[in-house]
């Protein structure tokens, strides 16, 4: 109770409070554990209530399966990038130029050179682009 009261009154600080109580085998690692916990929480706020149900329930099945949210956002991500690089697929095979007999030519720029993008923000990953009503 002491310690709790000279810290409300800011007589000591966070460290020395945190080194006061005994069950704690780590107090120096504890503030990283608290800002984990709290962007956890901000992102369970504000990011999940937000993705389309189909996306939602996946990263539920995940966890629900044993995993924990980090791997379960982990493999919604890769399922959708996976899918997305499907989609562009037939696209890059279809604006290839025509050969003889209508067969399509592959130039082979696509695979001599590959062209490295910045990672989205999770939030456009899990969501996809803004939509226009």
């Amino acid at each position: 109770m002491r310690v709790l009261n000279h810290f409300t009154s800011g007589l000591i600080s966070d460290d020395t409070a945190r080194n006061q109580i005994d069950y704690l085998t780590d107090p120096a690692g504890e503030p990283d554990r608290i800002e984990k916990g709290l962007v956890r929480k901000a992102f369970m706020q504000t990011t999940l209530p937000s993705l389309p149900p189909d996306i939602m329930a996946d990263v539920l099945i995940a966890m629900e399966d044993g995993d924990s949210l980090r791997e379960a956002v982990q493999k919604v991500r890769d399922r959708i990038a996976a899918a997305q690089a499907q989609a562009q697929a037939p696209e890059e095979l279809a604006a290839a130029p025509a050969g003889p007999e209508g067969l399509t030519v592959a130039t082979g720029a696509q695979t001599e050179q590959e062209i490295e993008y910045p990672t989205p923000p999770l939030a456009q990953v899990l969501i996809g682009p803004p939509r226009v009503a």
